[in-house]
């Protein structure tokens, strides 16, 4: 089952998620959501040792560079990781030695604006381009909003 499979249960969970708050939620950041899908889709049309998203890992070494998902874009593009962080763990430092308590997918979360069930959804690890657009425009939705 592929998470877009998985989108009427994750309506159900969000529409729960939302009955625990006492105010309505904040909306999605979405121009940051575009922006970030956008540069998804255009690194997936590179070839893939020289594309740098790769939704498997928030970050890793691939070709003569790095990759990262959607998740680690948001962190790094919006300062949650330094270069020198992302050069550690690529050195092999650990990851929980670097980040203790914030981790790449909550930052990632608070920045785009997102209720736990839609991070969870976007953040995917074998989410493909077309599942991420899809997913995306779920989350508009809670907005009354379309991304494209």
């Amino acid at each position: 089952m592929t998470m877009l499979q998985d989108l009427d249960n994750a309506d159900t969970e969000r529409n729960h998620e939302l009955n625990w708050y006492s105010s309505d939620p904040e909306p999605p950041n979405l121009p940051l959501l575009r922006k970030t899908l956008e540069w998804a889709e255009a690194e997936a049309e590179q070839p893939r040792e020289l594309s740098e998203w790769y939704q498997g890992s928030w970050i890793t070494k691939r070709g003569c560079g790095t990759a990262c998902c959607i998740a680690g874009k948001v962190a790094i593009d919006n300062g949650a990781v330094s270069l020198d962080q992302i050069d550690a763990i690529l050195q092999g430092v650990d990851f929980d030695d670097l980040f203790q308590g914030d981790y790449i997918g909550d930052f990632a979360k608070r920045e785009l604006g997102l209720l736990e069930i839609e991070a969870e959804m976007l953040f995917f690890h074998s989410n493909n381009i077309d599942e991420l657009w899809e997913i995306g425009n779920w989350i508009a939705a809670r907005s009354g909003e379309r991304l494209r």
